[in-house]
Parts: structure tokens; C-alpha cells; sequence
């Protein structure tokens, strides 16, 4: 997938699918599929966030990083990822964006958005807007109606009170997909493995949203190998208490290598317990061991998931 940083020039016609996909859920699936079953060059539109943010999506936590995000969006089949800063474009009206990026340099044929779609400076344009400009240079537009799963609208809102839940059941059926973090593995205290089960610390993203804390059973992605994991979201109250939460994960019948400064992939699959503090680290080791014991058993189980 080519990943372009400001809005190319295209001679060939393309199909665009235009949306923030923060999460990229199913029905954010759905507006992507249609420009990649329109026939022409499929392009993701979309905008990168750093200090400067919509005021729709201001205050909110992002359920990926930039990085998982496009992985995502690429493991759908998708061509190509326009993803400009939000502060490059904030102050381009509706109709120049439409001119300018849709029309001129994406050369775009048919348009793909959900029906609650809304671009330009103070998010002032429409699909309504969208449909009357596209109408005077032949473009197709495609809304998407709102998608609804369990009598309830899809949103990414949604997608972070079931994460803040650990209702990890709604969060697959929104996402399409188990719920799974990206983040690079951090040096920390070696705390678990001076009693027997070591750990791979990844700090969550500023930017982004912490599940629910408490003990996770998992699946660990190392070096294309699956493995089982037994993940603890928090502040480690039984040992140095943290200013904010942080994942470890335990990697059962881990051997490799040290693994400080590689992404790895976790994916949570069932919500154990609340994290918790224990009176003495004999107490918190006999607990780690009952999780892992806990994770065995449900070992064939959750492959399925």
C-alpha cells in the first residue's frame, strides 16, 4: 500500500473512500469496500491527528495508533492511503476540498462516505453539499446508512465503553475482529521476571484509549509465531505504583530472544479480574500463577476467538 502524507495528483481514475475510520469497525469496512468493489484505483482518504484535532474528535481517545490504523486499512486490500494532517487541511472550505483535492488531484469518479459524513473548514460540508457539487463533474456519490449491530448504531464510541467495560464480546462484533494493540515493548523494572514470570512492558499512546484495568487472557504475536499470554493492565499497585497504566504481558513457554524495541501484537481475549494489590510479592506470584493455570485451560477455547 502506498502511504502519501499530502494529496497526490492522479491521472488514473479513482474510487474514494473518505472518513477519520478511527478504529476502522465494520461499518467503516463497509465505506471502504465499495470504492474497492467500484472497479477503479481504490484510495482511503483520510487525516492524521497530532495537536491540532477536529472539535468533534477533540477530547476523545483513539482506538489505534497511526501506525495500526494502516495496517488495518491495508489487510483490507486497499491501494492506496492519503493521510495529510488535520492541520493541513483544516482551513480549506468544503467546496475547495472538493475542487481542489477530490476533483483535481485525486481525480476521483465515484465517492464513498458515511451518511453523517462532514468535511471542510468547521466541518461545515455535507453529503447533501457533496452529492450537488458532484453532480457538475460526474462523480458518483455513495453513502453508507448507518450500520446497526445489536439494535444499537456501530461507532467507535461505542467500540471505547465496551473496551472500558471489558466487554470484549461487543467489541469483536463492532470491530469485526478481536480487539488487539501494536505498541513498541519498553524497558522496565524486570519485577516479573525476578519471580518467574517475565514480562513485555508497552506503554499506551497518549492519544489513545486503555482498556478497562485488570488481568486479560491473551494471544502474543511474536515474529509471525502465535503464542498464549496472560496481560495485566495497570498501575502495578502490588509493586511501584504508576502514574498512568501500562500493559504487561506475560508470554507463556516464551524462550526468544530479548524483545526491547519491537512492536509486538497483543490481542486480548477474555477479562480474567480486576487488577489488584496483594499484601506481599508471594501473594502476587501465587496469583500470576493461578492466571496462567486459568489461560491454559481455556488455551483450545479461546484459539477459536
Amino acid at each position: 500500500m502506498k502511504i502519501f502524507k499530502t494529496v497526490p495528483f492522479f491521472k488514473e481514475e479513482t474510487a474514494v473512500a473518505m472518513g477519520f475510520f478511527d478504529g476502522v469497525h465494520i461499518a467503516h469496512q463497509k465505506v471502504i469496500s465499495l470504492a474497492l468493489e467500484s472497479g477503479y484505483i481504490p484510495v482511503v482518504l483520510t487525516f492524521s491527528v497530532d495537536r491540532k484535532i477536529p472539535g468533534s474528535k477533540r477530547n476523545l481517545l483513539l482506538l489505534n495508533d497511526a501506525k495500526t490504523k494502516q495496517d488495518l486499512i491495508e489487510k483490507l486490500g486497499v491501494e492506496v492511503l492519503v493521510s495529510p494532517p488535520f492541520r493541513d487541511i483544516q482551513n480549506i472550505s468544503a467546496r475547495d476540498f472538493f475542487s481542489e483535492y477530490l476533483v483535481k488531484r485525486l481525480n476521483a469518479k465515484i465517492l464513498t462516505c458515511g451518511e453523517n459524513f462532514r468535511f471542510g473548514k468547521g466541518a461545515l460540508g455535507d453529503v447533501e453539499l457533496l452529492k450537488n457539487m458532484s453532480k457538475k463533474s460526474d462523480i458518483k456519490v455513495l453513502p453508507v446508512e448507518m450500520v446497526v449491530e445489536d439494535g444499537k448504531i456501530v461507532s467507535s464510541s461505542r467500540v471505547r465503553k465496551a473496551l472500558a467495560g471489558a466487554d470484549l464480546k461487543t467489541v469483536k462484533n463492532l470491530l469485526g475482529r478481536n480487539y488487539f494493540w501494536n505498541y513498541l515493548v519498553s524497558k522496565g523494572e524486570k519485577n516479573g521476571r525476578k519471580i518467574g514470570y517475565p514480562t513485555i512492558n508497552q506503554q499506551f499512546p497518549a492519544e489513545c484509549i486503555i482498556p478497562r484495568s485488570g488481568v486479560y487472557v491473551s494471544k502474543v504475536w511474536v515474529e509471525r509465531k502465535e503464542y498464549l499470554g496472560v496481560s495485566n493492565i495497570g498501575i502495578r499497585p502490588s509493586v511501584s505504583v504508576l502514574r498512568r497504566p501500562i500493559a504487561e504481558t506475560h508470554i507463556v513457554d516464551f524462550c526468544g530472544k530479548e524483545l526491547y524495541g519491537k512492536r509486538v501484537s497483543v490481542t486480548i481475549l477474555k477479562y480474567i479480574r480486576p487488577e489488584k494489590k496483594f499484601d506481599s510479592i508471594e501473594q502476587l506470584k501465587n496469583q500470576i500463577s493461578d492466571d496462567v493455570k486459568f489461560a491454559k485451560k481455556l488455551k483450545d477455547k479461546l484459539r477459536k476467538l
